[in-house]
């Protein structure tokens, strides 16, 4: 593969004012982890799709570590997954 003469971009977030002030309404808050906000938020967000429940994670990857858990996989069992998970 022959290198590229411009970097290709993953993705520009989008940040408005609202993002901002929800943020700065997070830290002042006093809670930084597992607080009262995102209990809301994980309640609004299972309401929103239509789900039982919602759990928010920090990281997709935190949040990949969970599946094999909460599906019950254990030493012996197949999960098949992508080969790319990663723009290259």
């Amino acid at each position: 593969m022959l290198p590229r003469e411009s970097t290709l971009p993953f993705s520009r977030p989008d940040i408005g004012d609202e993002e901002i002030d929800e943020v700065v309404r997070v830290l002042r808050s006093g809670w930084i982890t597992t607080g009262p906000l995102t209990a809301q938020f994980e309640k609004d967000f299972a309401a929103a799709t239509g789900s039982l429940h919602a759990l928010a994670f920090s990281s997709c990857t935190g949040a990949l570590h969970a599946v094999p858990l909460a599906l019950g996989l254990g030493p012996g069992d197949e999960a098949i997954v992508p080969g790319l998970t990663w723009p290259e």
